[in-house]
């Protein structure tokens, strides 16, 4: 996915490959900048927040009582 969406690239197994993607990063290489612009392909980062208060909200309306440890 981060591939396809142009945030990632492969450089291989060796660590020549590695080391030439920093140097190719640093020196301001075209897919880096354009790396920098892409939307994440991975959310905002808040998908566990979003389910465990979606749980939560789930467990408290079947037994009327509440959580507090989760909160």
């Amino acid at each position: 996915e981060a591939i396809q969406a142009g945030t990632a690239v492969l450089v291989g197994d060796k660590p020549g490959g590695l080391a030439a993607m920093l140097d190719a990063a640093y020196g301001g290489a075209p897919w880096f900048e354009k790396a920098k612009q892409v939307r994440n392909p991975f959310g905002d980062g808040k998908a566990a927040q979003r389910i465990s208060r979606l749980i939560l909200t789930i467990v408290e309306s079947k037994k009327g009582a509440t959580c507090e440890a989760a909160r």
